[in-house]
């Protein structure tokens, strides 16, 4: 046979009982924002954290490596030729229009299956 545990419910919970108080997902307090406004709210902190991230990852391969071997990627062995305009458009623009997509992307996706699937791509 076996038996329940009674659990005592206190319905005065209040908020002050803990330094966090009841911070769950559906606690019964309604959202200032409507669904619309908080899927835009999520997009805008996905996309902006992607972008980071990217830059971030970007900064550190510079600080790692050294700026000099970065910008050496897009030169040309031959001395005379400073710049290589190829070298630039393969090496550089991808990276800039990479993050630049992801941290507008929240202007054109707000739903979360959207927005997830522009952060896989």
């Amino acid at each position: 046979e076996v038996k329940e545990a009674e659990v005592e419910y206190d319905t005065n919970y209040s908020k002050s009982s803990s330094i966090l108080g009841r911070l769950l997902a559906g606690g019964g307090t309604e959202s200032k924002y409507n669904m619309e406004d908080r899927r835009q709210r999520i997009a805008y902190f996905f996309c902006g954290s992607l972008s980071v991230v990217f830059a971030c990852l970007d900064l550190l391969n510079i600080a790692h490596n050294g700026i000099k071997p970065s910008i050496d990627r897009c030169r040309r062995c031959d001395p005379k030729q400073r710049f290589c305009l190829s070298a630039f458009f393969f090496a550089v623009v991808p990276r800039v229009a990479i993050i630049l997509f992801t941290a507008t992307a929240c202007f054109y996706v707000t739903e979360p299956e959207l927005v997830a699937l522009v952060g896989l791509a």
